[in-house]
């Protein structure tokens, strides 16, 4: 099977089918491939698409992470300080092989930013603080249950 095919492409097997009547030459074969979802890409013809979960810091302050390839290995790649979720990047020629052609064609990595859920007390704090710095207007500290019996408001 070449590289490049994709779901619905049709491979002509000259004269691998039935064989003719009375004796006559072998028909040809036709193969239709289906082509299996991957757990990390979306294909769009030749160019992939990556979805990258990215953290607040990192999408702050940059970041140099590894992602993966369609070969089953790792590549390094540059967040740049301020990237927003949604943001796409082209890394040219990282994509599937071009059918019949030469190339490649390239993969769209998203990131998505990722929102932590379980802060411990000092991480909220320093949320909190710069949140503050910022001038954004959040929600009070949460109080526990054992904080409003003893220090009711």
């Amino acid at each position: 099977v070449p590289a490049g095919v994709d779901n619905g492409t049709r491979i002509r097997l000259a004269g691998e089918g039935e064989a003719g009547m009375l004796g006559g030459p072998r028909g040809n074969l036709y193969v239709v491939i289906s082509v299996e979802d991957h757990p990390e890409f979306v294909r769009d013809e030749f160019d992939i698409h990556l979805e990258l979960p990215i953290t607040i810091a990192q999408a702050t302050l940059g970041a140099t992470v590894e992602i993966p390839t369609l070969g089953g290995g790792a590549e390094s790649f540059d967040i740049p300080a301020g990237t927003q979720t949604g943001k796409s990047f082209r890394k040219a020629g990282m994509g599937i092989a071009r059918l019949q052609r030469s190339g490649r064609g390239d993969m769209i990595v998203t990131v998505k930013l990722v929102t932590p859920t379980d802060l411990t007390e000092e991480q909220e704090m320093l949320v909190r603080q710069l949140a503050e710095s910022l001038g954004d207007e959040v929600n009070e500290p949460r109080r526990g249950l054992l904080d409003r019996i003893l220090r009711p408001e």
